[in-house]
C-alpha cells in the first residue's frame, strides 16, 4: 500500500491564507490565493477588471443538498476592491454531507 499524499491545485498550484474558516470546516470562509503556476497560460477568468497585485481575496459560501448537489459562489476581491464573482457547481459524496 503506497503513502502518497494526493497531489491537488489547491494544495500545490496555489498558496492559500485563511482570514476566516477553512476547508475542512463548514460554513462561509474568506481566503487570499496567490497563484504558484497559471490555471491556463495566457487566459483568465470572468472578471470585470484585471486583478492588481499577487493576491485575489475569495469570499465564499457553499450550498449542499441531500441528494449530492450543490452550489458553491464567491465574492472576488483585490486590493484595490471588487474585481467579480465565481460560481461552481458541485456533486458532492452523500456521506459527506453526513
Amino acid at each position: 500500500m503506497s503513502n502518497s499524499v494526493t497531489r491537488t491545485f489547491h494544495s500545490e498550484g496555489a498558496e492559500l491564507r485563511f482570514v476566516k474558516g477553512a476547508f475542512e470546516s463548514p460554513g462561509p470562509a474568506t481566503v487570499r490565493v496567490r497563484l504558484r503556476v497559471p490555471v491556463l497560460a495566457g487566459e483568465t477568468v470572468h472578471v470585470s477588471r484585471l486583478p492588481v497585485g499577487e493576491w485575489v481575496g475569495l469570499e465564499w459560501r457553499t450550498l449542499a443538498e441531500p441528494q449530492g448537489i450543490g452550489i458553491s459562489e464567491s465574492r472576488l476581491w483585490d486590493e484595490k476592491g471588487p474585481i467579480g464573482r465565481s460560481l461552481q457547481s458541485l456533486l458532492i459524496d452523500r456521506l459527506a454531507l453526513d
